[in-house]
């Protein structure tokens, strides 16, 4: 696979929107489509041709296969990025998305330039989410107001959450704290464990609710 180019998957039960944005996006040399599926049958019967940097995964509801299989495809692929793309704007599809491990979330109503920027985002270690979705974070996190262990960071770690708050990626972060890309991740690690949050955009979402909350 060339360096810099996005690889991509697609699993879309209506065809539809996967064939407007692979269209779209395979006009340019620095995408490339790895798979495109109708249903999660043929993508787990299917032997892969590689490794995307990122999947589209178009959901339509709260008892739609592909959202409970979830954790069954970042354990194929744990490396890669996955976007929900969600159809109807659910507040209860993108918190049990959220609890199986769902991190970035888009409208599959978005214009195509939108999704392509998404993809170049995740693949360069960024942040995805509409604004729906943060809007349903924020609401979920605001039930429980307390910022619970903040204060149990150490130094290196309350720089790192620093970091992540202005939007670095681990290796920008390992560059400016003269540290590996590798204490960086275990650094988070900790971060997400003691604050109590699975990923960036549960972190981002509490605290930008605690700080609204002084």
């Amino acid at each position: 696979m060339r360096a810099g180019t996005v690889h991509l998957g697609i699993i879309d039960n209506t065809e539809t929107w996967s064939k407007a944005v692979s269209e779209y996006l395979l006009q340019e040399k620095s995408f490339q489509l790895i798979f495109s599926y109708k249903n999660v049958e043929e993508f787990f019967l299917a032997e892969s041709a590689g490794t995307p940097d990122v999947i589209y995964l178009l959901v339509s509801d709260v008892k739609d296969k592909v959202g409970q299989l979830i954790p069954h495809i970042k354990a194929k692929f744990p490396q890669t990025c996955f976007v929900i793309v969600y159809q109807e704007e659910s507040a209860e599809l993108i918190i049990e998305l959220i609890k199986v491990g769902a991190v970035a979330f888009i409208d599959s109503k978005e214009s195509l330039s939108s999704i392509k920027a998404a993809a170049i985002t995740l693949k360069k270690g960024g942040v995805v989410i509409s604004p729906f979705a943060a809007r349903v974070i924020f609401d979920f996190i605001r039930k429980d107001q307390v910022f619970e262990g903040e204060t149990s960071l150490t130094r290196r770690e309350n720089e790192v959450l620093t970091c992540l708050k202005q939007g670095l990626m681990y290796k920008e972060i390992a560059q400016q704290l003269f540290i590996s890309k590798e204490t960086v991740n275990n650094h988070v690690k900790s971060i997400y464990r003691k604050l109590k949050v699975s990923n960036r955009s549960m972190l981002l979402s509490k605290i930008y609710v605690n700080s609204q909350a002084v």
